[in-house]
C-alpha cells in the first residue's frame, strides 16, 4: 500500500496553483513547500493522455518554481508528513517517484522522524539523505531507506507527530548534513507518481494503481475538506456548497456544522461567497462578522455569529 496519499497529483482542493513566495504552503492535497529566504511557485501541470513517458496514466504533476537566495540558511523543499511518527519505524521503505527539471541539476531526499510538540525534548531524527541527479527527461527513481526505531524516544501529546519525506530542491550550508550538500540553486522541478512502499522494492508498479477518486478524496478530507465544489479554491465568489440557515423564534445564533469525516487537528476558516473575505458570512446580501466557538473538535464546529438576526433572516455559510 501507498504510504503517501496523493501520490499522484490528482486532487487540488486549494486550487491549482500557489504564487511565488516563502514559509509553509499546501500545494496539491497532503503536499507542501516550505522555504526560508529562496521563493517557490507551485502549479499543476497536466499531462497529455496520449503521453508514455510517466506510467500509470496520470492525470497531473505537481511543477515547482525555485527562485534561490543566497544565504546559508535559505533553503526550499517540498514534500508530505505521514501521520504518527511510528509509521514504518525500524523497517526499510522505498520511496519511488517520477521526476525531471529544467537543466541537469541535484536534488536531495530525505524521510525524516519529527516527535512532535510536547516531546520531552522535541526532537527529530533524520535517516540520512540521499542525492540523486534529475535531467530533462522523466526518469523513476528508487531510493531505499532504513527508518530507525522509535522504541525509546518520548513522543509528543499534541498529536502532531510525523514522518516527513521531503525532497530538497535548494538548500544553503546549514543544510549540509541533511542534504549530502547539495548547495543552493534556482530551476524548475515536476514530479509524479509518488509512492512510498514497506521493504526494499525498486520497480514496484503496483503503487501506480490509482484507487477510485472517492477513497483518494477520502483520505485527503482527513486533513483539507471544504464544502466549494472540488474544482473551485476557498474564497471564491462562489455560493455552490453553501450552508443555509434561516433564523427561527426558538433558534440560539450558534450552528453546529460537522466534518465528513474524523479530522486530525482541524482549523476552519469561513468565507463570504459573495467578497471572498475570510471570517465573514453572507446575510441577506450583506457581510456579518463571524467566530468560531472553542467547541471545535474531531466531528464539527460551532459557528457563532456577531450579530443577532431578526426572525426569518437568511445567513449563508461557505
Amino acid at each position: 500500500m501507498n504510504g503517501l496519499i496523493n501520490g499522484d497529483f490528482g486532487i487540488w482542493q486549494r486550487g491549482p496553483s500557489i504564487p511565488m513566495g516563502s514559509g509553509f504552503r499546501f500545494g496539491p492535497d497532503m503536499w507542501a513547500v516550505n522555504s526560508t529566504g529562496s521563493t517557490v511557485a507551485v502549479d499543476r501541470r497536466a499531462f497529455s493522455s496520449s503521453q508514455t513517458d510517466v506510467p500509470g496514466n496520470p492525470k497531473y504533476a505537481a511543477r515547482m518554481t525555485v527562485d534561490s537566495a543566497a544565504g546559508s540558511g535559505n533553503c526550499a523543499r517540498f514534500g508530505q508528513p505521514i501521520e504518527d511518527v511510528r509509521r514504518y519505524a525500524g523497517q526499510i521503505v522505498t520511496w519511488s517517484f517520477y521526476a525531471r527539471a529544467d537543466t541537469p541539476k541535484s536534488i536531495a531526499i530525505e524521510l525524516r522522524q519529527c516527535f512532535g510538540a510536547g516531546s520531552p525534548a522535541s526532537v527529530s531524527h533524520s535517516n540520512g539523505a540521499q542525492k540523486i541527479k534529475l535531467t530533462v527527461a522523466w526518469q523513476r527513481f528508487d531510493i531505499g531507506i532504513n527508518i530507525a526505531s522509535v522504541d525509546g524516544k518520548g513522543i509528543g501529546t499534541a498529536e502532531n507527530d510525523c514522518l516527513q519525506a521531503i525532497a530538497w530542491l535548494d538548500a544553503g550550508s546549514d543544510f549540509d548534513d541533511r542534504t549530502d550538500s547539495l548547495g543552493q540553486q534556482s530551476g524548475v522541478f515536476e514530479f509524479a507518481q509518488c509512492g512510498l512502499l514497506e521493504g526494499d522494492n525498486p520497480g514496484d508498479m503496483m503503487y501506480l494503481k490509482p484507487r477510485p477518486i472517492y477513497d483518494r478524496l477520502s483520505q485527503c478530507e482527513r486533513y483539507c475538506e471544504k464544502s466549494y465544489n472540488l474544482d473551485v479554491p476557498p474564497g471564491a465568489l462562489d455560493n455552490r456548497g453553501v450552508v443555509t440557515h434561516v433564523k427561527n423564534p426558538n433558534d440560539s445564533y450558534l450552528l453546529w456544522i460537522p466534518f465528513r469525516q474524523r479530522m486530525r487537528t482541524p482549523v476552519v476558516t469561513c468565507y463570504s461567497f459573495e467578497t471572498g473575505v475570510a471570517n465573514k458570512v453572507v446575510q441577506e446580501h450583506a457581510d456579518v462578522s463571524v467566530h468560531l466557538s472553542t467547541t471545535l473538535g474531531e466531528c464539527g464546529f460551532f459557528v457563532h455569529l456577531d450579530q443577532k438576526f431578526a426572525e426569518s433572516e437568511r445567513y449563508f455559510i461557505q
